[in-house]
């Protein structure tokens, strides 16, 4: 049986209770059986056991107004221009939650401007959208796609099981986000192949630099020691007429400052292989580093700072002490095109 409340009259309106629905308010339409309105006019109820109220005590806010229900089960007491179309639905909330949408069953909410299509969804703050299953979404402008999600915080979750609960977050659930063109703008995502070969471009670089760096140590080291070893032959004097006592102490003392040269110059060595070995972190503006060389029993450890003054510009400093208790500073300048 369908049972219609409404009657318009020229002057006033009247109200008609018919085969068990109840009204305490005109202008309203009833459809159906078991359903009730108190003081919510302008409204439109189809099915069986729904409840539309105004939440004020004296019946005085426009609670509820203009607000259409189709099925059973559903109950409004809220603000205006709200609908469900489903079974056992609930819309709460203050005057000003308005504009809710409900297509499903068993679905809760209590915020405006919002829309719920699915079941079991429970739905509380401002302009979410809810589209699935077994889902709460909470907070201001939080989407949920998909079953047994959870999105708050303005996040977005897509796909069954997902969670985004940060601020703006968006969440795909552990799934792969496939068919992406490779970025060009700063704010691009960028896809494997285009982070892979990127990857590859600077580790190229970084071998590059390692080499050249190695082979400028290789040199100054070469150069120091030749010098070193010049100065020695000029400052020994070796006079071979003495006896072989002293010929053998003057061989002696020669020895060990050949060994002190040595090890001054595999310590120099080590300095440029923990300087050269400063890493630096790449993708940002600032980046300090700490290196280690170790060269023929001799060591030294390096501290360095990478600076990108630009896009184009970046500086870079080092300092290095060795196991012979020397101290070395670099300076680098990079530019590219």
């Amino acid at each position: 049986m369908r049972n219609k409340l409404l009657l318009v009259l020229p002057l006033f309106m009247t109200n008609i209770a018919i085969a068990g629905n109840w009204s305490t308010i005109l202008d309203v339409e009833v459809y159906g059986d078991g359903n009730g309105n108190n003081q919510s006019p302008y409204s439109v109820t189809n099915g069986y056991n729904n409840t539309l109220t105004d939440i004020d005590p004296g019946g005085e806010t426009r609670s509820s107004e203009s607000s259409m229900v189709t099925g059973s089960g559903n109950y409004f007491g809220t603000g205006e221009w709200n609908s469900a179309f489903g079974n056992n639905n609930t819309v709460r909330g203050s005057i000003w939650t308005n504009g809710a949408n409900i297509f499903g069953n068993s679905n809760s909410t209590n915020t405006a401007h919002s829309n719920t299509i699915g079941n079991n969804n429970t739905v509380t703050g401002t302009g979410n959208i809810t589209i699935g299953n077994n889902s709460t979404v909470s907070g201001t402008n939080s989407i949920s796609l998909g079953s047994n999600n959870s999105a708050s915080n303005g996040g977005i979750a897509i796909g069954s099981n997902s969670t985004a609960s940060r601020t703006d977050e968006v969440n795909f659930g552990d799934r792969q986000l496939t068919g992406i063109l490779a970025g060009q703008a700063d704010t691009d995502g960028v896809n494997v192949s285009q982070m892979n070969s990127k990857a590859l471009e600077v580790l190229d670089d970084a071998k590059q630099y390692t080499d050249d760096t190695f082979e400028d140590a290789k040199s100054v080291a070469n150069s120091y020691t030749d010098q070193k070893i010049y100065e020695l032959l000029n400052d020994s004097t070796i006079d071979f007429s003495k006896d072989n006592a002293y010929t053998t102490g003057r061989i002696n003392q020669l020895n060990k400052k050949l060994e002190k040269i040595q090890k001054e110059v595999n310590a120099g060595i080590s300095s440029a292989i923990a300087s050269a070995s400063v890493p630096q972190k790449l993708g940002k503006q600032v980046s300090f580093g700490m290196g280690v060389g170790t060269y023929k029993n001799e060591m030294a450890y390096a501290l360095g700072v990478k600076w990108g003054i630009t896009k184009r510009v970046a500086l870079g400093s080092s300092i290095a002490f060795n196991t012979q208790k020397d101290t070395s500073l670099s300076l680098s300048l990079a530019y590219g095109f």
